[in-house]
């Protein structure tokens, strides 16, 4: 076996050995297009022989700009520091603005100091003004890219030569709209004059210079200075003084920079700014002092809890959220009295977030109160079912039982599936199936079985016919239809095939009902968005139990086709094949969407042996869609008949159904036969799946197409089809787990 291993692995040396040097002969060809493609494919192998970099070097010097334009992008991506004096020779005197874009990207990828001194001559000759002379009909300034570019690239190396030309710079008004990237590049360099310029711009710059320089302190700390707790005196008095900038943004971003060098010392400027007439920044500096180490600050933003500006009150109460401290309830709670929407809104959100307990029965009377506006008692639902989710219940019901006029908060929320507003009716299912998922799919359940039977005097189903489809609809369909139900169970029958006795068996009685602690109501639960909802919700669940699946296999017979899909979705993400009958009836359907959503389903479930010939039906369907998802859901499973339809498949006029038979290829489902069906689909659909073929050959760890695809690259009457091969070969041969492998 390890014989057989090495042989391998010898085999695809060699086989990549050929490959390459097949592609250095392309590279010295007079075809562009193919040299573009070849100078890929090189990256993609990361080629670092000393040949292939030779020639990829010299293609530098190519007349075509496009390929100049990928050999840098190459050779910055491998990263090769070989390359940097041919990139900087490009950078200095290329006559395309699009190449010296290219390559400066590629200098700051390589990051090599050797890089340096170029790039300044860059900054220094206003990246090449020369440029836009020759660009007229480029949509972009092209020198300003490269210049921006270099910026870029400097600040990637991080050599201190580059402080001084970039504090010239960004000294220049006219390259103001460089100072976000340039004031990066100095936080980097991180060297004493490159510091006392940014001090010097939050000192004295203009309102937007200040900005951007505590931006740049604020998000992109490079040394201790910034990242320590010991920052210099001078960068906090200067982070300090910017605190009571006459520029509100201005303050909002000093206060961000000062949290960052999480220094004990901020802590009383930045409680200082909790008294700031502007709004926006007492919130923001409330959110520094939140991530502010061994403070005690939760009190001072309870006390501006008490404060009468109701904007200033939300953006404590979201950051209040934010912190999620338990002692945070009590405050929070005293807001929901307000009468300002929006700040109850808010206060509610951050109790949800903490979800500690207290606030559960006046959360509970602002989702029973309709007078309440929507997103108030939606934001309380959820805010309940976090609470009661998180703490003790044991300590809850022996206060209910204790007081009997208090209501039990989930009761409260339980009722609240049946709410008049359809949009608390979701809210409140989902927060129950946050709560308690079993009780949740108990109430969902109800809700499902009450919509399919919304007749009180309805006989109750046996509990024998747990898992019948609901309705007559499938089997009046059947009987109006036979030739369909035959394709369905094809040549079988109960005796010899397994989905004919499926079929064949179906009950006509509906599933049995859910236990009294389902919901019972007069209200209107059967508005078919919350019956959708309820079926998503139960789809989501790891775990529904039986009853929660046979009210969905019920809610598959609803007369509403959004209904019937939801349901049918949730079937086959719980993926219980006691669904398997319904789904395999919703692809008879005459909706197209059911059909669609029912082979999702299956391919999910798995498919039984007797629908593989259904399926295959589908793949003539005239709908290339409908073709696309019948192959996709026979590609999940191993049969050995699926080798037949995956090339059947491959044989489509329609590309998205080749791409989709392509995905679906994978070795337990195929034999060796699929490889030429494969390569077929280059010249029916040129230039259009050469990444999809050749992951797929990867995939299979099949390479035999390799010396066919050669052979085309070597025929100079194929020229045509060379790009194309190389493309190709790219994909199989640059994946390193291929040739791990192998």
């Amino acid at each position: 076996m390890i014989a057989g291993e090495l042989q391998a692995m010898g085999n695809a040396h060699e086989t990549r050995e050929t490959l390459i040097r097949t592609l250095h002969g392309v590279l010295e060809r007079d075809n562009s297009l193919s040299q573009c493609c070849a100078i890929r494919a090189l990256e993609k192998l990361d080629a670092r022989d000393s040949l292939s970099l030779e020639h990829l070097i010299e293609l530098l010097l190519h007349p075509d700009p496009d390929v100049r334009t990928d050999v840098a992008v190459a050779l910055g991506r491998m990263q090769i520091s070989t390359a940097v004096e041919p990139l900087v020779r490009n950078l200095e005197g290329d006559p395309d603005g699009e190449v010296r874009i290219e390559v400066a990207k590629a200098l700051c990828n390589i990051r090599s100091e050797r890089s340096v001194e170029p790039l300044i001559r860059c900054i220094r000759e206003d990246g090449y003004p020369e440029l836009d002379a020759m660009e007229d009909d480029e949509p972009y300034n092209a020198g300003s890219e490269v210049l921006s570019q270099a910026v870029n690239a400097l600040a990637s190396i991080g050599d201190l030569r580059a402080t001084d030309p970039l504090v010239e710079l960004l000294k220049d008004e006219a390259y103001e709209d460089l100072q976000e990237s340039g004031f990066r590049a100095l936080v980097r360099l991180d060297d004493d004059k490159a510091r006392s310029f940014l001090l010097e711009q939050l000192r004295h710059g203009n309102r937007l210079a200040r900005r951007r320089a505590l931006q740049a302190m604020a998000t992109l700390p490079a040394s201790e200075e910034t990242t320590g707790t010991d920052p210099s005196p001078e960068l906090l008095n200067a982070l300090t003084n910017a605190l009571v900038d006459q520029d509100p943004a201005v303050r909002s971003y000093a206060a961000r920079a000062i949290s960052s060098t999480r220094n004990p010392l901020v802590v009383v400027p930045l409680t200082m700014l909790l008294a700031d007439p502007d709004d926006g920044v007492v919130t923001e500096a409330a959110r520094a002092l939140s991530k502010m180490p061994n403070h005690e600050v939760i009190d001072r933003l309870h006390s501006l809890l008490d404060e009468p500006k109701p904007a200033l009150k939300k953006g404590i109460a979201r950051v209040l959220g934010e912190i999620r401290d338990p002692r945070s309830v009590e405050p929070l709670s005293q807001l929901l009295a307000t009468e300002d929407t929006a700040l109850l809104y808010e206060a509610i959100v951050a109790l949800g977030q903490i979800a500690c307990r207290g606030p559960e029965q006046h959360l509970a009377e602002l989702l029973t109160n309709s007078e309440y506006h929507h997103t108030v008692r939606v934001q309380a639902a959820l805010a309940l079912g976090r609470i009661l989710a998180s703490a003790d219940t044991g300590t809850d019901d022996a206060q209910n039982e204790a007081d009997d006029s208090v209501e039990d908060p989930r009761s409260v929320l339980t009722g609240a599936v049946l709410d008049t507003d359809e949009r608390v009716r979701h809210a409140a299912m989902a927060a129950l199936v946050e709560l308690d998922p079993e009780h949740g799919a108990q109430v969902l359940t109800g809700i499902l079985y009450r919509a399919a039977y919304p007749d009180d005097d309805a006989e109750p189903p046996s509990e024998d016919d747990a898992t019948a489809p609901a309705g007559d609809e499938a089997a009046v369909a059947d009987e109006k239809d036979p030739d369909r139900l035959a394709a369905l169970v094809g040549r079988g029958t109960p005796e010899t095939s397994t989905l004919a006795a499926i079929l064949a068996n179906q009950p006509e009685q509906a599933p049995v009902t859910p236990e009294e602690t389902a919901v019972e109501s007069e209200a209107d639960i059967h508005e078919t968005s919350t019956r959708i909802v309820a079926a998503r919700l139960l789809g989501a669940l790891h775990e529904p139990g039986s009853e929660a699946i046979a009210s969905l296999i019920s809610a598959t017979g609803s007369s509403e086709p959004e209904l019937r899909r939801e349901a049918l979705d949730a079937l086959g993400r719980i993926g219980d094949k006691s669904a398997l009958p319904v789904v395999l009836q919703a692809l008879l359907a005459e909706e197209r969407d059911i059909r669609l959503v029912a082979l999702d389903a299956l391919a999910r479930l798995g498919i039984p042996d007797d629908a593989h010939e259904l399926l295959a039906n589908m793949l003539h369907d005239p709908d290339p869609i409908i073709r696309e998802r019948a192959i996709s859901a026979l590609g999940t499973g191993d049969d050995a008949r699926v080798n037949a339809y995956l090339i059947e498949a491959l044989g489509d006029g329609d590309l998205g159904v080749c791409r989709a038979a392509l995905a679906a290829i994978r070795q337990g489902n195929c034999d060796g036969s699929i490889s030429e069906h494969i390569l077929k689909l280059l010249f029916r659909f040129p230039g259009e799946l050469q990444q999809e073929i050749g992951t797929t050959l990867a995939r299979l760890r099949d390479t035999s197409a390799t010396p066919r695809l050669l052979a085309i690259i070597d025929d100079p009457e194929q020229e045509e089809f060379h790009w194309i091969c190389i493309d190709t070969l790219g994909h199989l041969h640059g994946r390193p787990t291929l040739l791990a492998a192998q």
